[in-house]
């Protein structure tokens, strides 16, 4: 079986969106993935991530990788955000694995699986050279790095596993 590495919010779960509104709604800003008020929202626990919605066709093709493959979702996500997380996580069909790490640790843990599926290049970049990097990302990009595939929905994800 391969060993499959995902990160959750950007990849998984419509959970960016949310918490740019939030931020938004309670400080007045407007914000990028990649602003540390977003980490900062990451850490206080919210009862809303379980009803965050998925990201077009995931859950279907998380089912279906699940047949052939060790799932394993690898999460910057604060600790405090853990039952909120497994509650959400519990409607996939298959049993459940969950890292839940800082940013070092995340990239320790991905280096140990065959595929990791993130929507952060740089996370990529440095994992390029030790496992099959996929990059979930709606951008159009010229000239990717060798080692990492672009890839812009679940379809296409699962069309490149199956074809590994």
């Amino acid at each position: 079986m391969l060993k499959l590495g995902i990160d959750i919010d950007g990849v998984c779960c419509d959970s960016i969106g949310y918490l740019e509104r939030k931020v938004n709604r309670e400080l007045g800003h407007s914000l990028s993935d990649k602003s540390p008020l977003i980490r900062k929202f990451l850490s206080i626990p919210d009862p809303n991530y379980i009803k965050l919605p998925w990201i077009p066709n995931a859950f279907e093709a998380l089912s279906e990788l699940s047949q052939f493959c060790d799932i394993e979702f690898i999460t910057a996500r604060c600790e405090s955000q853990r039952e909120y997380t497994e509650q959400w996580l519990s409607a996939l069909p298959f049993e459940i694995k969950l890292t839940m790490t800082s940013y070092a640790s995340k990239l320790k843990e991905a280096y140990m699986k065959d595929i990791f599926i993130d929507d952060r290049l740089d996370y990529l970049l440095e994992l390029k050279d030790y496992c099959c990097c996929i990059w979930f990302t709606p951008d159009i990009i010229q000239g990717l790095p060798a080692g990492v595939y672009l890839i812009h929905n679940w379809t296409e994800i699962l069309d490149l596993i199956k074809s590994l």
